[in-house]
């Protein structure tokens, strides 16, 4: 009897344990809370889940808001991240057990982050002929960490890099890495001949807003076009005063008076495409006394350069008092970048920048209100603004450089090395007028513009050959001091242009009149020897006198 009862006990106390219900278990496997993910890593890593018990067979993943029901009854079940967008994600995995078991949850938060980081740098580079050395120079992504160079370290300064290697360097590596692990690669050839830029021979005259609604004027511009000697005309959208040439639907622009209603912008832009020219529409950038003004009588000095102590807008002996506005403010940027874009949805082919610098003079006297870069890295991060805001449109872009920074970049914050991958084109203003006596070898620039445009060009292709921008110099038609250029000179600007295989040429006159028998139709053809007319030289240019407005 008691074996027979004992045995009895322990049959209901088997049968007792096997009505109970099975344990509940959730085991989740991953990244834990706060990981970061890059991209090689979202392609390895996912989620395992694996639960047990009952109810087992609906677990409830929720991936930011998104739900979803998997059964893991049968085993294992696995949830990828390889959809996953950058950014952060919030990660529940839950399921309720039945028959009475508890409720079970595991959540964490991740985030992931794909996007190597981007630099700019030139397609390729041109190997110098009597140089030792090569330089590279580029922008950086902020959240870069780390950039090599032919798997040499590099420093960075405010978003830029800067590299020398020796001459006999056959192709240039460059590798930047992130925090999360992201890497972009980039190979560059070293050649003795850069690939030509896909940019058309351009035969140009500049055109002020008020000469093209002058008819007179107009029409000499248009006999020009008529005659074949020039194929693009440059027409403005914002000149040197900072007045916009036709009725803007840019806000801030009525806000400070700068909207006129010179010329009727569709108009033109039509007229001259029917005769198979392009248009050029010039933004003047940050030398705007419309807009410095308004600035600093409405409270808003952070849009203008101030003096050296900060407390009134910088004086200048050229632009008068509050003429250059902030390069480095979001706002004016901002508003140069709007005005470019509605000119290129107004049908202008291309844009071109000017005044993209800050101003001449020792720049301790200035100060550039919230800037945190050196102002060339700053004019170039504006560049590369207003050219990424440009490509949706299709349209090109060009850059008014001063003459002298392909050399001697810190005299306005212009350094080319940064701003030729980043533009389509490259305008140097190098009128002979310019130059002091014996640039470049040259005695007297101003008289011989045939020898200073070949000799100084030499030194601008030198920096932007492989950059993809094209050389497309400003040329002179203007009064040189006491000396008036002539149809010679021009000709001969013209044919120096030929000479250093540029793609063609600007034309400028402040007043939009030219000696249109010296403006021919630029071919890439070598020169045909055009040269000055002979000058008294009682006529030369006084020092102390400055040559005519420019860009």
């Amino acid at each position: 009897m008691l074996l027979v009862g004992a045995g009895a006990a322990i049959a209901v106390s088997r049968a007792q344990e096997q009505s109970k219900p099975l344990p509940t278990a959730l085991v989740v496997a991953g990244p834990p809370t706060g990981s970061q993910l890059n991209a090689a890593a979202l392609g390895t890593t996912n989620l395992t889940i694996t639960a047990s018990g009952p109810g087992a067979e609906a677990i409830n993943v929720n991936i930011d808001g998104v739900e979803q029901t998997l059964n893991a009854a049968l085993g294992p079940a696995t949830v990828p991240f390889s959809d996953l967008t950058d950014g952060l994600h919030t990660i529940d995995v839950v399921f309720s057990g039945t028959g009475g078991s508890a409720s079970h949850r595991d959540s964490r938060t991740i985030s992931v982050d794909r996007t190597p980081p981007g630099f700019t740098a030139p397609l390729e580079v041109r190997r110098p002929t009597d140089e030792p050395t090569i330089e590279i120079a580029g922008l950086l992504d902020i959240d870069a960490v780390s950039l090599y160079v032919n798997d040499q370290p590099i420093p960075t300064t405010a978003g830029s890099y800067r590299a020398t290697l020796g001459a006999t360097t056959t192709t240039i590596e460059l590798r930047a890495a992130d925090a999360a692990g992201n890497e972009s690669v980039r190979s560059i050839p070293v050649t003795d001949t850069p690939t030509p830029p896909a940019y058309p021979m351009t035969s140009a005259v500049h055109v002020g807003q008020s000469a093209w609604a002058d008819p007179e004027r107009r029409e000499l511009i248009l006999a020009m076009v008529r005659e074949g000697r020039i194929n693009a005309v440059q027409l403005d959208i914002k000149d040197e005063a900072g007045d916009i040439g036709y009725p803007t639907t840019v806000g801030l622009a009525t806000s400070i008076g700068a909207k006129m209603d010179f010329y009727d912008v569709r108009e033109a832009i039509d007229l001259l495409h029917s005769m198979n020219v392009r248009v050029i529409g010039r933004v003047v950038c940050f030398l705007d006394p419309t807009l410095a003004k308004w600035s600093w009588a409405n409270g808003q000095p952070q849009n203008i350069i101030l003096d050296s102590t900060g407390t009134a807008p910088l004086p200048s002996e050229s632009y008068g008092d509050a003429a250059f506005t902030n390069l480095a403010s979001p706002a004016v940027q901002q508003y140069n970048i709007d005005l470019a874009v509605e000119g290129a949805r107004l049908g202008f082919d291309e844009i071109i920048l000017d005044y993209v610098r800050r101003p001449e003079g020792d720049i301790t006297r200035m100060q550039f209100p919230g800037i945190v870069a050196p102002p060339e890295i700053e004019l170039a991060r504006f560049v590369q603004r207003a050219k990424a805001a440009l490509t949706p449109t299709g349209t090109e872009l060009g850059l008014s450089l001063f003459g002298v920074a392909a050399t001697r970049p810190e005299a306005t914050a212009q350094d080319v090395r940064l701003l030729g991958p980043l533009s389509d084109y490259i305008a140097p203003m190098i009128y002979p007028a310019l130059w002091g006596d014996g640039e470049y070898g040259v005695e007297r620039p101003w008289r011989e513009p045939f020898e200073i445009i070949k000799r100084s060009l030499a030194d601008w292709h030198f920096v932007t050959d492989g950059t993809g921008a094209a050389v497309v110099p400003w040329l002179q038609d203007f009064a040189a001091g006491r000396y008036e250029y002539n149809e010679f000179d021009v000709a001969a600007q013209i044919d120096g242009t030929r000479a250093a295989g540029s793609m063609g040429y600007l034309m400028w006159n402040p007043k939009s009149r030219y000696h249109s028998l010296g403006i021919t139709m630029f071919d890439g053809q070598p020169p045909i020897g055009a040269q000055s007319a002979p000058q008294d030289p009682a006529l030369a240019p006084p020092s102390t006198d400055p040559p005519a407005p420019a860009p």
